[in-house]
């Protein structure tokens, strides 16, 4: 294989299998085949993971298969200090937090992340920027950035209010929105049960993603006792993008035409997710490659 790399070339001899992760550290990529800006994105992956894989393979004459981000497994995240700088948010699922659009109205079943990502990023109506609320009893209860509960915020990621109104105007959201939203959502929390948008009604989110000390849902508690919290919805990459390297069911990479490009494999993250379900599962990413580093060494010795 012959490819060009900084001006030059450079000539692989033999079969080459490009098995790395996705394009998470490159803003440039993840704003092409994401349309994701920096204020919307980060990654929880090695900051190595740059998109070289995608790079080597488009300078070889492979093509990429763009999937919408709202099918990617995203959750929601928040920068850090530590590296490698984007941490996973899971108490958005805990009682006493809702999550809003900027007209300050929910949008989704928010015990669930899956659900988030894919209606905050829905082509056709989108919901970004989006914002999670909660009050300071969920401050006390669960904590939250890997702090103590009663540590504060960084106040370059968590914005603070005496009152839901001056929280909505110094984040940007309609505050009228806001409050209609506050007052049906503890109306319903009151009972325990979500009549918009059914949080806690899945199975998933009250064994995985609750506090089984809070009843009669798990997951569902009024957002009512002051200062109120709030923050924009960044959502965490973590090197398993659907969009990738266009490969066949043998893992050799693909042209524009649907040829293959001689020579040349791709598995792991780097390739296109397109044979699989969306959302993620454990062993998602490992499991796949491993089937396709499988599939791309059967046909190399079938045709060496």
């Amino acid at each position: 294989m012959v490819a060009p790399a900084d001006g030059a070339r450079f000539e692989l001899r033999g079969r080459v299998v490009l098995a790395a992760g996705g394009i998470d550290w490159d803003p440039a990529l993840v704003k092409e085949y994401l349309d994701l800006g920096s204020d919307e994105v980060g990654s929880g992956a090695p900051t190595t993971i740059t998109g070289d894989a995608l790079r080597l393979a488009q300078r070889a004459g492979g093509a990429v298969t763009v999937v919408p981000p709202g099918y990617a497994p995203m959750p929601p995240g928040y920068p850090v200090a530590r590296e490698p700088g984007f941490a996973f948010w899971h108490e958005h699922s805990l009682p006493r937090t809702f999550i809003v659009d900027s007209r300050g109205r929910r949008f989704c079943d928010d015990s669930l992340y899956f659900d988030l990502v894919r209606r905050a990023l829905d082509p056709v109506e989108p919901r970004m920027p989006c914002y999670a609320i909660w009050d300071d009893q969920h401050r006390k209860r669960y904590g939250t950035f890997g702090d103590a509960a009663d540590s504060g915020y960084p106040a370059d990621v968590v914005t603070s209010a005496g009152s839901l109104p001056e929280l909505a105007d110094r984040l940007g959201i309609d505050r009228d929105g806001l409050r209609r939203t506050a007052k049906r959502f503890n109306a319903d929390a009151a009972g325990g049960v979500d009549t918009e948008y059914n949080r806690g009604g899945t199975a998933w989110a009250r064994t995985f993603a609750s506090d089984p000390a809070h009843q009669p849902n798990p997951n569902f508690g009024p957002v009512d006792t002051p200062p109120f919290h709030g923050m924009p919805i960044r959502f965490m990459q973590v090197s398993v993008q659907m969009t990738g390297i266009t490969i066949d069911a043998c893992g050799r990479v693909l042209d524009g035409t649907g040829s293959a490009v001689e020579g040349l494999y791709a598995v792991g993250s780097c390739a296109a997710f397109a044979t699989s379900g969306v959302g993620l599962n454990s062993g998602y990413a490992l499991s796949r490659a491993m089937t396709f580093g499988y599939l791309a060494a059967q046909d190399i010795a079938a045709t060496s």
